[in-house]
C-alpha cells in the first residue's frame, strides 16, 4: 500500500497576518449568521403581530354588529373580510407606488399582481 503524503498547509503569507484576516473574517460570518437569524425571527413575530391585529378587527366588528341586535351572516362576514382586503391591497399598492423610483412607476400599473 502506498504511503498517504501529508500536505502542508502554510498559516501565514508574505505580511503575516493571514491568521488575524482569518479571524475578522469569522466574527464578521458570525456577525452576519446571527443578524440573519434575529430578521427571521422578527419576521414570524411581524406575521403572528398581523394575523392577531386581523381577527381582532374581525371579533370587533362582528361584535359592533352583536351589541346593535344584529346577527351576522356568512355572507355579510364574506363582503366584510373582501371590503377589508381589497382596502389593504389599494393601500399598499399606494405605499409600493410612492416608494418606486419616478423611471419605474409608469410601468407599475402593467406589471402589478392581481390577487
Amino acid at each position: 500500500m502506498a504511503q498517504r503524503r501529508k500536505i502542508e498547509v502554510s498559516v501565514s503569507n508574505s505580511d503575516g497576518n493571514k491568521p488575524e484576516v482569518d479571524a475578522s473574517f469569522q466574527i464578521a460570518a458570525n456577525g452576519v449568521t446571527k443578524l440573519y437569524h434575529q430578521a427571521m425571527n422578527l419576521q414570524q413575530v411581524a406575521f403572528d403581530a398581523g394575523r392577531r391585529h386581523s381577527l381582532v378587527k374581525a371579533f370587533e366588528w362582528v361584535s359592533s354588529k352583536a351589541q346593535d341586535g344584529k346577527l351576522v351572516t356568512s355572507s355579510e362576514f364574506m363582503a366584510y373580510l373582501q371590503h377589508e382586503l381589497n382596502t389593504s391591497l389599494a393601500i399598499s399598492h399606494q405605499e409600493l407606488s410612492e416608494n418606486v423610483p419616478c423611471c419605474q412607476d409608469q410601468d407599475m400599473g402593467e406589471n402589478t399582481p392581481h390577487v
